[in-house]
């Protein structure tokens, strides 16, 4: 159940080493193949959501030049609104691809720490914070992913 949990947390860690038992050598292996195809899942829809961003954006710089030659101003300003979220959903989805195809590595990361020195740098840009209390956590993420 360790691997499950573990598995859980990080789909990049190694394969569970399959040994004892029959009924734990099935488990680690059955885990194995779905830590497999779980990572082709995410890969494969990462590369369609890369695909469809990517591929919005041509219609979408077209559209702006057609909105550019609408006489009404006021229904101008709207469609301008409207195709400013619609290129903003379309930069979440290319940025969502390129972190998720990032090969930067999961690390343990002292919450506490990253807090107090985020006050701290705060502080010393003449921001009113100060850090008051820790909570012990250390979490696992990618330090520079957004």
């Amino acid at each position: 159940s360790e691997g499950a949990v573990a598995l859980s947390h990080d789909l990049d860690r190694p394969p569970l080493v399959a040994e004892g038992a029959r009924e734990v050598r099935q488990a680690a292996e059955a885990l194995n193949a779905m830590q497999t195809r779980l990572k082709a899942l995410i890969e494969d829809r990462t590369r369609v959501l890369a695909a469809v961003a990517h591929d919005l954006q041509t219609p979408l710089t077209r559209m702006r030049l057609r909105i550019e030659k609408v006489d009404d101003e006021t229904l101008r300003a709207q469609l301008v609104n409207d195709l400013a979220a619609m290129q903003h959903l379309v930069r979440e989805g290319l940025d969502l691809a390129r972190i998720e195809t990032t090969a930067e590595d999961v690390v343990s990361v002292d919450l506490d720490a990253l807090l107090s020195a985020l006050c701290e740098d705060a502080a010393d840009a003449g921001q009113p914070v100060v850090f008051m209390q820790g909570c012990g956590a250390v979490i696992r993420t990618r330090p520079q992913a957004r």
